[in-house]
C-alpha cells in the first residue's frame, strides 16, 4: 500500500471513530441513570422532562435534516437519542409511586398535567405522534418559504440545548439527589464537551456551536448544584430514630437486706417499704 493509501485509510478511520464517538457520547451518558433506575427502582429524582426536551429536539432535526441536508451523522444521532429517552422514558413511569384512585389519568387532566401524567404511557406516546404529525403537515406546507427549516433547525437545537434545565429545576426545588444518578450528571458534562470538540472538527451550522456552548454551561451548573447537595447529605436517606430504652437496674446482689428477705435497717418512725399500705379506717 503506497503513502496515499495509507494516508487514506487512516482518514477514514479517524473519521469513523469520531463519528462513532459523537453518537455514543450523546446517549451513553445516560446509561448509568438507566442502570440506577434498575438498581433502586426508584425515579422520582429524574425529571422526565429531560425526555420530552430531547425526544422533541430529535424530531424536528429529522425535518431540519430533510431541508439542509447537512452531516448524516447528526441524522443517526437524533434517532439513537430517541431509542434511549423512549426506554428512559418507560423506565421512570414504570418505577413511580403508584397512583391513587384520584391521581389516575383522566382526559381531562391532559394540559393542566402536561408530562405529569401518572403511569400510563399513551398519552406520552400520543402527544409525541401529534407533534411530529403538525411537524410533518407544517413542513409541506411552508418548506418551501426561505425561513422554515432555519427556524426547524434553530428550535431544534434550543431544546438539545435546554435538556439539562429541567432537571437542574427539578433538582433545586426539591433538594434531592433520591432517584437521580451522579454519574448522569458527569455523562453530561463529558458527553457536551466532546460534543462541542466534534463541532470544532465538522464545521456546522453557527447554531450548533452555540447551543452546544450553553448546553455545557447548564451541565456544568447541574454539577455544581450536585456536588453541593452531596456534601450537604441531601444524597443520604435519614434513619429513624429508635426509641430509647427504659432504665435498667441490676438485681440486687445476694448479700443484700432484700435478697435476704429482710429489710434493711431503719429508723424509728419510717415505715417499711415492703409492708401493704394501711387501709383506710374510713372505708367500709
Amino acid at each position: 500500500m503506497n503513502r496515499l493509501g495509507m494516508t487514506q485509510a487512516l482518514q477514514f478511520l479517524w473519521n469513523a471513530g469520531v463519528n462513532c464517538g459523537y453518537i455514543i457520547s450523546s446517549v451513553f451518558a445516560f446509561g448509568p441513570q438507566i442502570w440506577y433506575m434498575l438498581k433502586t427502582k426508584k425515579s422520582a429524582g429524574f425529571s422526565r422532562f429531560v425526555c420530552l426536551a430531547i425526544m422533541l429536539a430529535s424530531m424536528l432535526r429529522v425535518v431540519f435534516w430533510h431541508g439542509k441536508r447537512f452531516a448524516i451523522v447528526f441524522l443517526y444521532q437524533s434517532f439513537a437519542q430517541h431509542i434511549v429517552q423512549t426506554i428512559l422514558l418507560l423506565l421512570s413511569l414504570h418505577y413511580q409511586p403508584q397512583p391513587s384512585e384520584d391521581q389516575k389519568f383522566r382526559w381531562k387532566s391532559f394540559w393542566p398535567n402536561f408530562w405529569g401524567w401518572p403511569k400510563t404511557p399513551s398519552p406520552y406516546f400520543l402527544f409525541l405522534l401529534c407533534f411530529f404529525s403538525v411537524a410533518i403537515l407544517a413542513t409541506t406546507l411552508f418548506g418551501d418559504t426561505f425561513w422554515w427549516y432555519d427556524g426547524v433547525g434553530a428550535v431544534s437545537l434550543l431544546l438539545e440545548s435546554s435538556c439539562t434545565t429541567p432537571q437542574l429545576v427539578h433538582t433545586a426545588r426539591s433538594r434531592s439527589l433520591e432517584g437521580l444518578s451522579p454519574l448522569l450528571v458527569l455523562g453530561w458534562v463529558g458527553g457536551d464537551a466532546f460534543k462541542l470538540f466534534f463541532y470544532m472538527l465538522r464545521t456546522p451550522p453557527l447554531q450548533f456551536f452555540l447551543c452546544g456552548t450553553f448546553q455545557l454551561l447548564c451541565d456544568s451548573a447541574l454539577l455544581a448544584l450536585v456536588l453541593s447537595l452531596r456534601r450537604a447529605g441531601a444524597h443520604r436517606v435519614p434513619a429513624a430514630s429508635s426509641p430509647s430504652p427504659s432504665p435498667t437496674y441490676p438485681p440486687p446482689s445476694s448479700g443484700s437486706a432484700y435478697a435476704a428477705g429482710s429489710a434493711p435497717a431503719r429508723g424509728k418512725d419510717e415505715p417499711d417499704p415492703r409492708a401493704s399500705p394501711c387501709p383506710d379506717p374510713s372505708v367500709p
